[in-house]
């Protein structure tokens, strides 16, 4: 094994994959230009913020005070604690990974060529698929895994084509992948009629686009099981796998069901606009959005949801960019304007405040 690491609609299912203490995973090299890396220790009772002033805040979940200051010097995407609360995955715009110390906050571990991740929690592994090598049919792509808790890493493999999501079970028994959408001469291009409103609107525009993306799963090893063409070729954000469907979840709000045995594929959307920020837990059954100083959170067992709004300030509008969701359900947003937002299970904003 290439040992890298440095030491140093319908909604019909529920959504079944990322902890329920970390916030979501994010596609590598856009900045977020916000608060927009957030994570909760497994306790509940720390809060990590970072954003592209490439600083590390550690704040009290109750309060959101702020009790440290870490200087990390890179653009964070997201943040991920393993089980034990020991250590503290960062993803960063660069496509790499920096594992920390909780104690200390030295670096114990560095990656390179992670473009996307996703974290499978019961196995405490993170997941990665690098940077595409060649082109259309012969394009490859490799994915790997290491520990949460010290970096190591533990998978190594290539798949055929030109990978942009990467998914996978709590417990790492299966991971999934979604190509990035290509020209398809069996999908032939069609006006969307005026009359189709919302997801209707939406599934003719991508079932009608000319564009198709291949759904690929692969057991723990890393070997190929399963590959199917699907219609389904929006820019997907994360990728994240359940019991019997795999769900994507996009930045325009047009999400996915997919069931991998029937090749089945079924949108849905969160109340809110667009998906600036997204997070998610599988323990407490929640789905996370927002966009411009609102967002939503959506039951995973029934697709029910509630909406919030924050405070508008001056200047230009603010966005929520990261979300992450706490054990006994507590959300909070980081925003474009550098504010923590703490938010009750049932959508009450409890605080807001500005981190700096």
């Amino acid at each position: 094994m290439n040992q890298r690491h440095i030491p140093a609609f319908a909604f019909a299912a529920a959504l079944l994959a990322a902890p329920a203490f970390v916030s979501a995973p994010a596609a590598a090299a856009v900045p977020k230009n916000a608060l927009g890396a957030i994570a909760v220790s497994p306790n509940g009772k720390t809060v990590l913020a970072a954003g592209d002033n490439r600083v590390l805040y550690v704040l009290d979940a109750d309060k959101l005070t702020v009790r440290k200051k870490i200087w990390i010097g890179v653009n964070p995407l997201n943040l991920y604690y393993a089980k034990d609360g020991g250590t503290v995955v960062l993803h960063d715009t660069k496509g790499g990974l920096r594992f920390f110390a909780t104690k200390d906050w030295k670096t114990i571990a560095e990656v390179t060529d992670a473009e996307s991740v996703a974290i499978a929690e019961d196995a405490d592994l993170i997941y990665a698929v690098g940077r595409p090598r060649g082109y259309r049919e012969k394009a490859k792509t490799a994915v790997y895994a290491y520990e949460l808790g010290t970096g190591k890493q533990v998978l190594d493999a290539s798949v055929m084509g030109s990978l942009s999501s990467i998914g996978t079970l709590p417990d790492g028994s299966r991971i999934f992948t979604l190509t990035r959408a290509d020209k398809s001469d069996d999908e032939k291009k069609e006006k969307t009629p005026n009359n189709l409103k919302g997801i209707e609107k939406e599934m003719h525009k991508l079932q009608h686009d000319g564009r198709t993306a291949e759904f690929i799963t692969l057991d723990k090893t890393g070997e190929e099981i399963g590959r199917f063409t699907t219609w389904y070729s929006a820019r997907v954000t994360e990728l994240v796998g359940g019991a019997g469907s795999i769900f994507g979840v996009s930045y325009n709000n047009v999400n996915a069901r997919i069931d991998p045995a029937s090749k089945e594929v079924k949108l849905f959307q969160a109340k809110n606009s667009y998906n600036y920020g997204i997070g998610y837990s599988a323990k407490q059954g929640v789905l996370a959005t927002g966009g411009l100083a609102n967002g939503s959170i959506t039951s995973l067992e029934d697709g029910t949801g509630v909406s919030y709004k924050i405070d508008r300030i001056g200047g230009w509008p603010e966005y929520f960019k990261g979300f992450a969701i706490a054990g006994d359900g507590t959300i909070y947003g980081g925003t474009t304007a550098y504010r923590l937002v703490k938010i009750a299970p049932g959508g009450k904003v409890e605080k807001t405040l500005p981190v700096y």
